[in-house]
């Protein structure tokens, strides 16, 4: 009897032959299972590759559109849209902050409209030309409220309360220690006896003129009557009036009236 050995290929996924052998009526593929089996894993590991290197890509191209939005231009018109964070901005529509306003130093507005501020100044604020308003701290770190009219609905309660008001001279304004003004004239033959209100139901005054103080009284630019003058010297003193000379006086003088203001 003669043996004959066939030798045959088997096509497998790459294309590349493995050589079976046989005998008689019987194939064995041990070498062609492990080539198998080799290039299953190899097709895997090729799979994985490519699959790692789309991720990489894509990661890449994220990192590129991100490096892209950092780059833009500062006149791009996209920057119009969105409000700045690390310059000054301006917002061209109203913004709605749901939450409040928060400042530095714990000051800000909350979302119910409570404002905590150091100051509240009027853009126009000019204190000594009373102009604009002010709630400002002064040296002493106490509050001051500057402002031209204030109205109160209800009751007002003052502390302490300082009155001031603007007015003016028309004429000359004598700084002396006495003044009087006079509420009667008597003709006393060479002196006319002047009295003067000493005592008006809610103070009294003391009658501080002297024997021989000279006593003036002035008007000025009155409109219907004539200006009125005189210097004369005082001659005595009573508890509330005084006696002014006839001919001890300056040249012109007129006669005293009641309601004169001496001083």
């Amino acid at each position: 009897m003669i043996d004959i050995k066939m030798m045959a290929r088997k096509r497998v996924a790459n294309g590349t032959g493995a050589a079976i052998a046989t005998t008689g009526a019987s194939v064995t593929y041990p070498q062609n299972v492990d080539e198998a089996r080799h290039v299953q894993q190899a097709d895997k590991a090729t799979f994985a590759e490519q699959a790692n290197k789309a991720l990489e890509a894509n990661v890449a191209a994220r990192a590129n559109y991100a490096n892209k939005a950092q780059e833009l231009a500062e006149d791009s018109t996209t920057f119009s849209q969105f409000l700045r964070k690390d310059k000054a901005d301006t917002a061209q529509k109203l913004i709605t902050f749901l939450e409040g306003i928060g400042l530095k130093d714990g000051h800000g507005i909350t979302a119910e409209g409570m404002a905590t501020l150091l100051e509240a100044v009027s853009a126009n604020f000019n204190e000594a030309e009373q102009r604009g308003f002010a709630i400002h701290r002064r040296a002493d770190g106490k509050y001051q409220l500057s402002l031209t009219d204030i109205i109160v609905w209800g009751k007002a309660i003052f502390n302490e309360l300082e009155l001031r008001r603007l007015s003016y001279v028309g004429g000359n304004m004598v700084f002396s220690a006495c003044g009087s003004k006079v509420t009667k004239v008597e003709d006393k033959g060479s002196t006319w006896r002047c009295y003067f209100r000493q005592d008006d139901g809610t103070t009294q005054t003391q009658n501080l003129w002297q024997t021989d103080d000279l006593a003036r009284a002035e008007t000025f630019n009155l409109k219907g009557k004539a200006n009125r003058h005189y210097w004369r010297r005082v001659t005595s003193v009573g508890q509330d009036w005084i006696e002014l000379s006839k001919t001890d006086c300056e040249q012109g003088s007129d006669a005293p009236q009641v309601d004169d203001a001496l001083v």
